[in-house]
């Protein structure tokens, strides 16, 4: 079960810069997740959700690897971002159905971080692992089949579960809709 975890001022000023932009490819590189926005910024989120942004020519240059592997990165990034078809290569992994980010969300499980990015069309999950090193991206399909909305309903309603649960634990007594509301738009508005 994912819980709903704070954000702390760093990330917050790094979620206010993405939201609007669009994630058009990603590339996961020593146990980080490097998102490329539209902008000519590269998102980058470590394994503990810490995370930071920067010009994409600064942070691919940052990458402690070969020569080789920095020019091939840096050749996927500038052709994703001029729209360009090309080769994809082993590293670089483009978002075809990419759109503006609406909101991200936090979210903890033991030594695992979940960062729920909402976009226009879809969403895009990035989940690390302190425990074993793993990153994942993955996008949401766009598509609007029945056993996507259910999943995407199940997922509402086990977090919808969970509130209600911590709520009541607060409170000593169940919650009303009004304050499950209430405590889910403190937690999910956009910075």
């Amino acid at each position: 079960m994912w819980t709903p975890a704070e954000t702390n001022t760093h990330q917050d000023h790094v979620i206010a810069h993405v939201v609007g932009a669009t994630v058009v490819g990603y590339f996961v590189f020593d146990e980080t997740a490097f998102l490329l926005l539209d902008i000519g910024f590269i998102w980058h989120m470590y394994l503990d959700g810490e995370m930071g942004l920067r010009p994409h020519p600064v942070a691919i240059a940052e990458l402690e690897t070969d020569q080789l592997t920095k020019t091939e990165l840096q050749t996927q990034v500038d052709a994703a971002l001029q729209q360009r078809a090309h080769d994809h290569g082993s590293l670089f992994n483009t978002l075809p159905n990419a759109s503006p980010i609406q909101s991200v969300d936090f979210f903890v499980r033991e030594n695992s971080r979940r960062l729920l990015i909402a976009c226009e069309q879809g969403s895009i999950v990035v989940e690390t692992s302190l425990d074993s090193g793993e990153v994942m991206v993955m996008e949401t399909p766009t598509d609007d089949s029945d056993d996507n909305q259910n999943e995407l309903a199940d997922v509402a309603s086990d977090e919808r579960e969970f509130v209600r649960q911590t709520l009541a634990a607060e409170l000593g007594r169940e919650p009303t809709e009004e304050e499950l509301n209430e405590w889910l738009r403190e937690h999910t508005e956009s910075y």
